[in-house]
């Protein structure tokens, strides 16, 4: 009997003998499927926020759903999330102010050369606690985000971001401030061995999930950053700034750090540049029995040292995106 024909089928095995050899596209798809199956096996990194299969922020970053665990037990708290934003058209010197004080929705004070001083607080917690606000809390995250939102043919300038863990040094209240000390003020930031210089274009651009530049807050005083205390609502321009900055008569014993500071300044543009700052900041609030929030408390996730070290520690720039 002649031969099969080469293209015919190999007849099936004789019970007992070996199996057949698989081909090359099955064993690759044979091993592609396994490692397919380990990778879905695989526990994600309890650290990253994920929306969409992977890792949007840094656990520092208020946008992040990731909870700053503490080290010791303590009673139950509401994480809350707020914002404060403010869109100018800047055509002079100034000078923006964001942190974490712990203890109020105040989280952001401007300076001016006019000179003018103002602060900015979220609105949701803004009140004492007889007025709506929480009992009392802790500072948890805090960040600002920077969009320049003028003409792509006229956007430019400069723009320097300064993180510290230090207070800055005024000759005064910060509502007593004159233009030229407020100048001064300034050179201080820009002149920083640690500031980061920017053109005023970077802030047109977006990462890819679509948010502009983003700078966040690390922690400085961890006895402070753990520990709760009386809800103050809103700060006035200097309480707020006696969180920042250190003058003559100033008891920084009552002005907490428990975060370092973001300074944003911008430099006088050839052409009026538009900018908007949105300032974020977490807290584990604690609130009257009485309110939804109160009856909607959570146990504080607790871990060790070296587990909060690891999320609470940010980039040295203080830039925001893994």
């Amino acid at each position: 009997m002649d031969a099969l024909p080469s293209s015919y089928p190999a007849p099936p095995p004789k019970p007992g003998s070996a199996k057949p050899s698989v081909g090359p596209m099955q064993s690759y798809g044979t091993a592609k499927t396994k490692a397919k199956a380990k990778a879905s096996k695989a526990k994600p990194d309890p650290s990253s926020d994920r929306r969409g299969g992977e890792p949007n922020f840094q656990p520092m970053d208020p946008l992040s759903t990731v909870l700053i665990p503490i080290s010791r037990r303590q009673a139950a708290a509401f994480p809350y999330m707020g914002m404060v934003k403010d869109t100018v058209s800047l055509s002079g010197r100034t000078l923006y102010v964001i942190t974490n004080t712990g203890h109020s929705g105040t989280i952001m004070g401007a300076f001016t050369t006019a000179p003018f001083q103002g602060v900015y607080t979220i609105p949701a917690i803004s009140g004492a606690p007889s007025s709506g606000g929480p009992s009392s809390g802790r500072a948890m995250k805090a960040s600002v985000e920077i969009t320049n939102s003028t003409a792509a043919m006229t956007a430019g300038g400069s723009v320097y971001v300064l993180k510290t863990d230090q207070r800055v040094s005024i000759p005064g209240l910060p509502t007593s401030l004159t233009a030229a000390q407020i100048n001064t003020l300034c050179d201080t930031v820009k002149d920083h061995p640690l500031v980061k210089p920017f053109d005023g274009a970077d802030f047109k651009k977006t990462d890819k999930h679509g948010r502009h530049p983003t700078f966040v807050c690390d922690v400085v005083d961890g006895v402070d950053f753990e520990n709760f205390s009386a809800w103050q609502g809103t700060e006035s321009v200097d309480g707020f700034f006696g969180h920042v900055f250190t003058w003559p008569g100033l008891d920084s014993n009552t002005h907490e750090r428990p975060m370092s500071t973001i300074f944003v300044l911008f430099e006088t543009p050839v052409a009026a540049q538009t900018y908007t700052l949105s300032a974020r900041a977490s807290y584990y609030t604690r609130w009257s029995l009485a309110t939804v929030p109160g009856q909607t408390q959570m146990e504080i996730p607790i871990a060790t040292l070296d587990r909060i070290n690891a999320l609470t520690t940010t980039k040295p720039d203080g830039l925001s995106g893994l």
